[in-house]
């Protein structure tokens, strides 16, 4: 049998509808239609079609034509195919050593079969296919990886093929066999090691699924219960998938991405859903999202910090007494600030605020999580600081006013080392407003608050201006 009637035979196990295609018989009907014209395809009217199931792993095809009259078809995995023909034990040995072979060098490959005048399955051929991943793909991996992702592949095609393709994709190779470790033996690929499942237990199963790099031979349920074990172990799970059958798994994933063209029935279940081909879009979203993380981060910080200055500032300042320092003071008998002076504070609090918004922040390298222990204390830190600063700025204040008669510290900011209530106010109010943009600047990274931009370029300005 010639290496075109292979593909013809097999085009006739493929759905006919355009529409409900999927990529193999996409790519196999097209090939078969560049040797015959689709009026000859037209002859061979399908009557009967039953479509690919995971676990059958083959789809067949009833056939009347004029000529040839009534038969079936059948394409999908090489060793169910071998199982339905008749020759199928004589051909088993040669057969299963070409997909070996095929699979080792990352091809996928179909047995085909029909059935002659007796009704009788026969074995037709091996059909093989290439899916090389996407010219993004391994780069998309890196950058995931890079982000302290750990990427897993679940591919219900051989367990080389999988090895192949993880290789060549920078993965590792550490693929199980999913029907091996149901079955408790020891899988051997191409004098690898798929590993050792004897006599392993529940327990044992799950570590080797928390350490693979994938799974090959994988069904619809397998799918469910990597996902299962994944979480169970304290991992947050985001799965890809588009089919009718990765519904479950996406629904159980944390974050389920359907891809671009997947079925409504992923769509449905997914939390994400791809209107573009391939996955680069994903580690996109990460970057947008650890950043959008940081800023609420910093917002958290910054708010907690800010209010523990205004709180604690204007608890201690009701204590000082401006009738005993300033001379226009003897009116007041506790330190207060004009209301459109506090006012103006909590505007140039809430404009700090804003501007967090649209901070320019480093997206973290690992996944990150909530730590509201660090982000209090970091908080009561900076806001605490403030307040001691402050507070030390009101003593020079009380220190400078005109009623004192020896003055120290209160030198350093006044003319003539005194002063009065009203210019007292002056300076504890713009240190109230400064000290909120410092401690924004100082909430917004994790070392000094100068190291990172746009303060870097502001002292670089000012170092030009000099």
């Amino acid at each position: 049998i010639t290496k075109d009637r292979i593909i013809f035979v097999a085009s006739l196990a493929a759905k006919r509808l355009d529409e409900g295609q999927d990529a193999i018989d996409t790519c196999i009907m097209n090939k078969a239609l560049e040797r015959i014209s689709k009026a000859e395809m037209e002859e061979y009217k399908q009557v009967d079609f039953i479509p690919f199931d995971p676990a059958i792993k083959r789809t067949e095809a009833t056939i009347v034509h004029p000529k040839e009259g009534k038969f079936t078809v059948t394409k999908g995995a090489a060793p169910q195919i071998l199982e339905l023909c008749t020759d199928g034990k004589r051909m088993e040995q040669k057969v299963m050593r070409i997909v070996d072979d095929l699979a080792g060098r990352g091809y996928r490959a179909l047995g085909v079969a029909m059935s002659k005048g007796d009704g009788k399955l026969y074995f037709s051929g091996v059909l093989s296919l290439f899916d090389p991943p996407r010219h993004d793909t391994k780069r998309t991996i890196e950058r995931a990886q890079d982000m302290g992702v750990q990427v897993k592949m679940i591919t219900g095609d051989h367990t080389a093929i999988a090895i192949e393709t993880a290789r060549r994709l920078g993965m590792g190779t550490s693929i199980h066999s999913v029907d091996a470790m149901k079955s408790g033996h020891q899988q051997e690929i191409d004098h690898k090691s798929a590993g050792p499942y004897k006599n392993l237990g529940p327990d044992d199963l799950d570590d080797i699924i928390l350490a693979a790099d994938g799974f090959a031979e994988v069904l619809p349920e397998d799918k469910f219960k990597i996902v299962e074990v994944l979480q169970a172990s304290g991992q947050i799970v985001g799965m890809t998938g588009d089919g009718v059958n990765d519904a479950p798994a996406l629904k159980k994933a944390e974050i389920g991405i359907a891809v671009e063209g997947a079925t409504d029935a992923a769509r449905a279940a997914a939390d994400i859903v791809l209107t573009e081909p391939g996955l680069s879009v994903i580690i996109d979203a990460m970057t947008a999202s650890r950043k959008i993380f940081q800023r609420v981060r910093n917002y958290c910080m910054y708010r907690v910090a800010g209010t523990i200055q205004l709180i604690f500032f204007f608890f201690i300042a009701v204590f000082f007494d401006p009738s005993s320092s300033f001379e226009n003071g003897e009116d007041e008998k506790n330190f207060r600030l004009p209301v459109l002076a506090v006012v103006f504070i909590t505007l140039v609090n809430d404009a700090c605020v804003l501007t967090i918004s649209k901070d320019y922040v480093n997206p973290d390298t690992d996944p990150q999580a909530w730590h509201l222990k660090e982000v209090f204390i970091i908080a009561a830190v900076l806001g605490f600081s403030a307040v001691l600063a402050s507070v030390l700025l009101l003593l020079s204040v009380f220190d400078g006013g005109d009623q004192k008669g020896s003055r120290t510290v209160s030198c350093i900011f006044f003319e003539d080392c005194k002063t009065n209530y009203g210019k007292a106010q002056t300076v504890v109010f713009l240190n109230l407003c400064i000290s909120d943009i410092i401690t924004v600047f100082s909430a917004r990274t994790k070392s000094w608050f100068f190291s990172r931009k746009p303060v870097v370029y502001a002292l670089n300005e000012r170092k030009y201006n000099l």
